[in-house]
């Protein structure tokens, strides 16, 4: 029987995925489960693994290609156990055509500007990609090269003719990540449609600081990031209005916190997901934040860990910012910003003394919930941060 071998989605608005390279060969025996191929969508990178057992009696596309959600990347015969003698045979068999490139088509995109851009013909160029086609590095090595004649009893042109004088960018152009199009997607929609409500407050976090110095040095491991997370969830049991997503005439109100964190990776973000946040103690919290974010810098995150977060926070306390205010991930009612701990003056008992503060600012959609709703929960995430002893 022939299993089909599907491009996954990691989003609901994931379109197309890019097949990295494939990682065994046609006609080579696999087992359900085994990663046959890397892939590349708007979220992460991640493995294609195997939905059974059986013989890869043919690949649909070939390594490096574009392919929509949802279509067949490959063949999987699952009637045959084992590695059989004419598995050549089949892999011969099936082989996909490769199609002729011509001159135009065997140039990528962003070989092609640039060549353009520094009047060089990239047809006359040898490539080094797949099936010889001409990337962007052999534009650049051309130009590092001088623009060189033929090799002597060579008809091959392996640089750009010497005609034109070897000239520079004065600028690069470089391509924006899925991962970065599918945020300036949603935060763009975000910011036409959501009236977004930004109330901030200044948090003592001496309390938090003194407890968990506490904590490390009984040997525990513990970061303020465990606390807020810790707090925010609590106060999201409080106050279930803010752990829903709007569905225009209605809210859906969720019985299970599932909290977002955003974390960068590189010049992209991401929004990994800390499950059954409200039913995890403040060591558990902190257990599985960083075996997500482990996971996500190997970009080994299942697609699971993206999606239908209940709420979101935005830490930027690592970044030295002190103060800002967040997009709201859609459907989601609202999102939470973190600045850095600083020390500032205050007024207490008549005198004028240092503090540990932090900026909180909660930005909500005003069609969901008001100022009244937005101004309670602010003030219980306060309140837990100012006694952490309560989230033990």
């Amino acid at each position: 029987m022939a299993v089909k071998v599907k491009m996954p989605g990691l989003s609901e608005d994931a379109e197309t995925g890019l097949l990295v390279r494939w990682l065994v060969d046609q006609g080579q025996q696999v087992k359900a489960g085994e990663v046959i191929a890397e892939i590349e969508t708007d979220k992460a990178a991640l493995d294609l693994e195997a939905p059974a057992t059986g013989i890869l009696l043919k690949k649909r596309v070939e390594a490096g290609t574009e392919v929509p959600v949802d279509n067949t990347v490959a063949i999987i015969d699952d009637s045959i156990s084992e590695r059989t003698e004419n598995a050549e045979e089949v892999s011969d068999a099936e082989e996909p055509e490769k199609p002729h490139l011509e001159p135009e088509s065997r140039v990528s995109s962003s070989a092609r500007r640039m060549a353009e851009q520094q009047g060089i013909d990239p047809t006359r160029l040898e490539g080094s990609g797949a099936e010889g086609r001409v990337v962007k590095a052999d534009v650049e090595r051309a130009l590092d090269q001088g623009f060189g004649d033929k090799s002597e009893g060579d008809d091959k042109v392996r640089t750009a003719s010497t005609i034109f004088p070897p000239r520079r960018l004065s600028s690069e152009k470089r391509k924006i990540s899925k991962n970065q199009a599918v945020v300036g997607k949603t935060m763009s929609k975000s910011m036409r449609e959501i009236p977004h409500l930004d109330l901030s407050v200044e948090v003592d976090v001496q309390p938090a600081a003194e407890l968990l110095k506490q904590i490390r040095e009984s040997g525990r491991k513990l970061a303020n990031e465990d606390v807020i997370l810790t707090a925010v969830a609590r106060a999201l049991c409080d106050n279930p209005v803010y752990n829903s997503h709007y569905e225009g005439e209605h809210l859906q109100v969720f019985d299970s916190v599932d909290l977002a964190f955003v974390s960068a990776v590189e010049s992209d973000l991401f929004t990994p997901i800390i499950e059954r946040a409200d039913r995890r103690s403040i060591f558990e919290i902190n257990s599985r934040r960083r075996e997500l974010k482990e996971k996500l810098k190997s970009g080994k995150l299942s697609s699971f860990s993206f999606t239908d977060a209940t709420f979101t926070v935005y830490n930027l306390a690592n970044q030295g910012i002190d103060k800002f205010s967040a997009i709201i991930n859609p459907p989601q009612v609202g999102i939470l910003a973190v600045g850095r701990v600083r020390q500032q003056p205050v007024v207490k008992a008549g005198e004028c003394i240092p503090e540990r503060q932090i900026s909180l600012t909660l930005s909500s959609d005003h069609r969901a919930v008001n100022a009244t709703a937005a101004t309670s929960f602010l003030t219980d995430i306060k309140n837990y941060l100012e006694k952490p002893v309560t989230l033990l």
